[in-house]
């Protein structure tokens, strides 16, 4: 008999399913805390849930976290793990510890369909959509999983391209039933699809990242192809109708390409577009294997250009760029 996968079901799905064989429904709510907050690896093991009833759950539903393939150590001590779905797509998430806040960046689709030039992700094209049980596994079967305080959905893929999965898993992340993050600790990036930020809004799960890249639509587009579908100015108007609502954040990401959109008049046009906005740019090196100084210190002459002009921006630390772990370098490789 094929059983059904039971990560990624609600406390109110289980119920039905467990109240349909006479078992009381409540108890849905402690399986599921079993299941998201304490990463159970048997329904034998939820012992102050009745045998008849782990038995069943034995019998109807499989309960098997996604195992990583490989991982690497960055001289940072950042770590990347190497996951693959059951056809052999891989999928990595990058796990950064820090004196308070240890971060788990992790992916929702293997590969990316938006070739954005400047990402590794990008160049390795599309291969598959993320399940709930990929993505929400990403945080449970690692070993540091009990230590993680913040989620960046920021990994592989574009988030609002694999919408349902990534919502659920978002639910997921923090439900009181499930792993209890507040909504303040999970940041999600996109290169801002209206259908998705419209949802993300009357959701309030997470803070936003947008993916700006340059204030220029024409320029945007070359270097964010799926891009084409908003300028800039269509998201910013966005925002200024559907405001992203306090404790949340909104955010822009801005990766300096060196002669490419790095000028004075790109400061200026990023400072007055998002200035209604009222919101912070995190500036980000290009990355690249061997690293390279020069990035950065382009990096962090655009964001005193920024500063110069009025517009917050914050200069993005690099974790991992030894291990091809940092921004744009994940393409599912092991060591």
């Amino acid at each position: 008999m094929t059983k059904s996968g039971i990560v990624g079901l609600t406390p109110d799905e289980l119920r039905l399913a467990i109240e349909a064989h006479g078992f009381k429904g409540e108890l849905a709510k402690e399986i599921c805390i079993w299941i998201y907050r304490r990463a159970a690896k048997s329904f034998l093991e939820m012992d102050n849930i009745p045998m008849g009833l782990r038995e069943f759950l034995l019998r109807n539903y499989s309960l098997q976290w996604p195992q990583y393939r490989s991982f690497q150590t960055s001289a940072d001590g950042s770590k990347k793990y190497l996951f693959e779905t059951s056809d052999g797509n891989p999928y990595e998430a990058v796990f950064m510890p820090g004196p308070k806040r240890n971060t788990l960046c992790i992916s929702t689709q293997s590969g990316c369909r938006m070739g954005c030039v400047f990402c590794h992700t990008g160049a390795m094209g599309f291969r598959e959509n993320l399940s709930v049980l990929h993505i929400v596994g990403q945080l449970l079967s690692i070993p540091e999983s009990m230590s993680i305080n913040r989620i960046v959905v920021m990994g592989m893929g574009e988030p609002m391209d694999n919408p349902e999965p990534v919502f659920r898993a978002l639910e997921i992340f923090r439900a009181p039933w499930g792993m209890a993050f507040g909504a303040t600790n999970i940041t999600l990036s996109t290169i801002g699809i209206l259908q998705g930020l419209e949802r993300l809004i009357h959701a309030r799960c997470c803070n936003i990242a947008i993916s700006l890249h340059s204030p220029f639509h024409h320029q945007r587009s070359r270097l964010i192809p799926a891009g084409a579908l908003h300028s800039p100015d269509d998201i910013v108007s966005f925002f200024m109708v559907s405001p992203v609502r306090k404790p949340l954040r909104l955010s822009f990401e801005y990766v300096v390409i060196p002669n490419v959109n790095d000028s004075d008049e790109h400061a200026a046009q990023t400072a007055k577009l998002i200035k209604p906005l009222n919101c912070h740019v995190n500036v980000i090196p290009l990355n690249t294997p061997k690293g390279n100084e020069n990035y950065r210190q382009c990096a962090r002459l655009f964001r005193d250009k920024l500063d110069a002009h009025g517009q917050p921006a914050t200069l993005r630390a690099s974790r991992g760029v030894d291990i091809d772990a940092a921004c744009g370098m994940m393409a599912g490789k092991g060591k």
